[in-house]
Parts: C-alpha cells; structure tokens; sequence
C-alpha cells in the first residue's frame, strides 16, 4: 500500500485494492507450494486443496477438492482427475464425484485474495470457507496460502470469520497463535 494511499476499512474496499496487486510471479508461487508440499507431504488422510484461480498460487497437493453448486454451496469430493468449469470461471470436481465429510479431512488448504497476521483471511465474498472451517476436526492443520505481499495487518472481521492456524509465503510456514 502505498505511503499516500487510504487504508481499505471494509471488506469491499480490501477486495478492490486486493484486484489492483500485481500477479505473483513463478519463482514466489514455486517457493510457496514447495513450502506447503514439505510441511503436508507427510499428513496421513484426505488433504483438501483447491484448483487455483488466476490470483491465486497453485498447489499440487490434496487429495480433495471443493465443488461449489449451483446453489451456493460448497461440497468436498476426491480429486478424479477430470474437472468441469463452474459458471463463475472455477475449475472443479464432477457431482458424481464421491465426497469427503468435512470431519474426515486431516488438512485444508485455503486460498485466499489477502490474509492478516493474526491468520484471517479475505475471500471472494461467498462465505464458503466460513461455513467449512468449524464443521472440521479439532486441530488440524488450516492452512492460508498466500506471498509475503498479500498479508497486512489486520482485515476487517466478522463473527462468521475464523482464522487459519497456519500461514505459508515464500519464506516459509508460520503457525498462528490463537
């Protein structure tokens, strides 16, 4: 952010400054998913990952995969290999894909356009990630996955919002303390 630049105070002025970054480049997102492949390369159960958007940094690790419906909803289903396009322009599971229970997944990877430092996490706006994020097993490895130029002090919070317990960037993994 620039010195003569306000600071965003509502999540829709964070989501307009977050569209204005510059794309991470290859070398950072190759050093973030090599973080994250070493600190889940050994988690034993489903991982869930995500199929990344333009703005975000690809992971080839996990197990699961998010489907959001044509009602707004997000189900977990293995990674089939074959993937169909959602209207809004997201890669994604086929619904005949066999699904994962929220409780059974042993990681979860979460995308998002900016995280804080205290692990909180600004998304596209549809609340996916809200709703998932307490229906998991206790302690189990959430982890945000963004560069060092995407964190920032502090996001504005909502009581629906939960923070990740981990963050990676290109400099490595960092735990959250809660």
């Amino acid at each position: 952010m620039g010195a003569s630049e306000p600071v965003p105070t509502t999540k829709g002025e964070w989501r307009r400054w977050a569209r204005r970054l510059e794309p991470v480049t290859t070398d950072v997102a190759a050093r973030v998913a090599g973080h994250v492949e070493r600190f889940l390369g050994d988690v034993d159960g489903p991982v869930l990952g995500y199929l990344a958007l333009p703005d975000e940094i690809p992971v080839a690790i996990g197990t699961v995969l998010p489907r959001v419906g044509d009602d707004g909803t997000m189900t977990l289903h293995h990674d089939v290999g074959s993937n169909e396009r959602h209207r809004v322009g997201l890669d994604q599971p086929p619904p005949d894909a066999p699904t994962v229970a929220p409780g059974e997944l042993a990681a979860v990877l979460v995308p998002g356009r900016v995280f804080d430092h205290d692990g909180f996490r600004l998304g596209r706006g549809g609340g996916h990630y809200d709703r998932l994020l307490p229906q998991l097993a206790s302690g189990i490895p959430v982890v945000g996955v963004t560069c060092t130029a995407r964190i920032v002090d502090r996001l504005p919070r909502e009581p629906h919002d939960r923070p990740m317990n981990h963050l990676v960037t290109e400099h490595g993994v960092r735990p959250i303390d809660p």
